[in-house]
């Protein structure tokens, strides 16, 4: 519904929550449901993976996505009718925050999270 929603456009897979994780076969399970290009894993019924090929951009996909994840709630709480952005939008502006993207995540969100925590907690 908006523009940070790109990020996740044909990316997020979906496993199914099943209980404390002592089985070694739910990784395999899991390592399925996130097969490549997808970065994002939404755990059903209990949170969600985001990766990167850095700290830093599995970082910000995880704060995009509780951000974009907020939006939609409000959004759909409306009862009105939204509209959506094409699927060549999503596409072109998914592709520019991509890891190889001209806007890849992390480059800079991730410098300006670092002053903010040194600020409120200094070493």
């Amino acid at each position: 519904l908006d523009l940070d929603s790109a990020i996740f456009y044909n990316s997020v897979g979906y496993h199914d929550f099943e209980g404390l994780s002592i089985d070694y076969g739910e990784q395999e399970r899991m390592g399925a449901a996130l097969p490549r290009p997808k970065h994002t894993l939404i755990l059903r019924n209990h949170g969600a993976v985001t990766t990167g090929k850095s700290i830093a951009s599995a970082w910000c996909r995880h704060f995009y996505l509780h951000q974009v994840c907020q939006i939609n709630l409000l959004a759909y709480s409306t009862g009105k009718p939204l509209t959506r952005p094409s699927q060549e939008s999503l596409e072109q502006a998914g592709a520019a925050v991509a890891e190889d993207g001209m806007f890849c995540l992390g480059n800079v969100e991730w410098k300006a999270c670092k002053k903010l925590v040194e600020r409120k907690m200094p070493f």
